[in-house]
Formats: structure tokens, C-alpha cells, sequence
């Protein structure tokens, strides 16, 4: 009885001490992600006025860890007549789009 219970400890103590036998986390990289947004989308015709900013809302902010980066862009095409619904042909509609890329934790 005392020699199954000294190999289960035997057992218990190898199994729990091989831990130290774990590698080590690598260290986390830098993202490979370009923040730069372009000013023009090639073959879309989406141009930018400018750069709306790398900050964020107070909420966003509020929601987001401290080393959280913003990188913001407003996009602006214009409409062809044959785009726009028949009523409003005379009218020069724009189509904006907002873009953004939010890095997180690193």
C-alpha cells in the first residue's frame, strides 16, 4: 500500500514539475498592416479630400485599451447621370465613404 502511494506521488511530482519543460512565449511582433491609407482607390474612382485623424471618439476611447491606434480617411466619388435614379439626374450626388483601421494591443 505505501509503494503505490509512493509511485502515484513519483508520478504526481514528474508530471507536475515537466511545466518547466514548456517553451516560452514569443514576444508579440508589430503589425504588418500599412496605417497609411491611400488618397486615391485605383480604378474606382474614390478620392480623399484629407485625412480625418488618428484619434478616436471618447467612447471608442472608453471601450478600447490605452495603446489602441486610429487611422482614418473619408473617401468621395461622384455620380454619373446614369448612377443616379431618374428623378435626380440634374443633381450631382456624391457617394463618401469612411474608412478606418484600428490597431489594438500591443
Amino acid at each position: 500500500m505505501i509503494r503505490r502511494l509512493l509511485i502515484l506521488q513519483i508520478i504526481l511530482l514528474a508530471g507536475l514539475s515537466s511545466i518547466w519543460l514548456l517553451p516560452t512565449a514569443p514576444t508579440i511582433q508589430e503589425a504588418a498592416l500599412n496605417p497609411n491609407l491611400p488618397k486615391r482607390l485605383t480604378l474606382t474612382g474614390w478620392t480623399s479630400p484629407g485625412d480625418l485623424g488618428r484619434e478616436g471618439t471618447e467612447q471608442e476611447k472608453a471601450a478600447l485599451a490605452k495603446d489602441t491606434e486610429f487611422f482614418r480617411r473619408l473617401y468621395r466619388r461622384e455620380l454619373n447621370p446614369s448612377q443616379q435614379p431618374p428623378r435626380e439626374a440634374n443633381l450631382m450626388l456624391v457617394d463618401e465613404l469612411n474608412t478606418g483601421i484600428v490597431l489594438s494591443g500591443k
